[in-house]
């Protein structure tokens, strides 16, 4: 039996998301870091904590392997064997660079790694089904050899997946991906900011500066946002 969140907190979690700006050279980006993700879960669900699966060694990073048959296996490695051989040999430096993409094409022991994380509740031991989360570069790219750090910063952005796809908060990040085309001026990034700017300005009885809207970046009206919701929740806890 899997843990299951009810409707009416995924649906409240989803839509009180929280404004979390990153910076890029070219672009303003917006993530939920690995922080945050977890001060929210602690807000919204306190019951609920962040826990990977491990593999028969203890680790928290498993290894995708393919699996052939012993005779195919055999094969390729005495290909590859040869293919080694001749790079030793080998000074022209094209011909070279040619081998030794060859030989990464040849891996099949090893097509990446994965880490499983999960949210389970502390007081009933219930769990969600665990996400199949890979250990990637920051292109996205699968990482064949990983170290201590890619596999920490996989847990990490793995980790607040699972916080979003199983309760909402900040699934606003992925699901944007599938509707960005279809949004109008009000459903933008920046519009949401500078309405949740305006609500709280009004709990709190402020005026909203006429100029809050021009030449603010997304990630600059997060900012904005945010301390604005923090002043709001500390009224209400007042």
């Amino acid at each position: 039996m899997y843990l299951n969140i009810d409707k009416e907190r995924f649906t409240a979690a989803y839509n009180d998301y929280r404004f979390i700006p990153g910076v890029s050279k070219k672009v303003d980006l917006e993530y939920l870091s690995w922080s945050n993700a977890n001060k929210l879960l602690n807000q919204f669900f306190p019951e609920l904590i962040v826990e990977f699966e491990r593999d028969e060694d203890g680790s928290f990073a498993h290894k995708i392997k393919t699996g052939l048959a012993t005779e195919l296996r055999e094969n390729i490695l005495e290909f590859i064997k040869q293919k080694q051989e001749q790079l030793e040999t080998v000074t022209d430096w094209k011909a070279k660079n040619k081998l030794e993409e060859e030989l990464q094409s040849l891996v099949f022991d090893n097509r990446g790694w994965y880490v499983l994380p999960y949210l389970v509740d502390r007081e009933t031991g219930l769990k969600t089904p665990s996400l199949f989360f890979p250990v990637m570069d920051n292109k996205n790219n699968a990482i064949i050899s990983p170290d201590a750090r890619d596999i920490n910063d996989a847990k990490a952005r793995g980790g607040v997946k699972a916080i979003a796809l199983y309760t909402g908060l900040g699934l606003r990040i992925y699901t944007r991906e599938d509707i960005e085309e279809k949004k109008t001026i009000k459903e933008s990034p920046k519009w949401i900011r500078i309405k949740s700017i305006i609500e709280s300005c009004a709990l709190l009885g402020r005026e909203v500066e006429k100029s809050i809207h021009l030449g603010l970046s997304v990630a600059q009206l997060g900012v904005i946002a945010n301390e604005l919701l923090a002043e709001v929740a500390d009224m209400k806890n007042k």
